[in-house]
């Protein structure tokens, strides 16, 4: 019995090149799409965390130093500090 082998096509040959050649065109988009996710993510998750931190800071400064503020008499004082220029920031606004 004779194996006979039978060549392959010149159009099937091209058509499985021009596959490749689409596919590592392709490459370098669906990287760069998966970075683009990637990095959006992350930067999502630190924004989310740095806004955790400053609101407990704020939360800390406004239940722990700004409340404790008072005069002799028992009122709330004025807070005023020449490293807060041009920030009018009183405890009580009606003062």
């Amino acid at each position: 019995m004779e194996a006979t082998s039978r060549p392959a096509s010149s159009s099937s040959r091209g058509l499985v090149m021009l596959l490749v050649l689409g596919l590592l065109a392709g490459l370098p988009l669906a990287v760069w799409l998966d970075l683009r996710n990637l990095t959006e993510t992350a930067l999502w998750r630190q924004a989310s965390d740095l806004n955790s931190v400053i609101s407990s800071v704020r939360g800390y400064y406004a239940s722990n130093i700004v409340e404790g503020m008072l005069d002799g008499s028992g009122k709330k004082i004025q807070i005023f500090s020449e490293h807060m220029t041009g920030l009018d920031f009183y405890l009580d606004p009606a003062w």
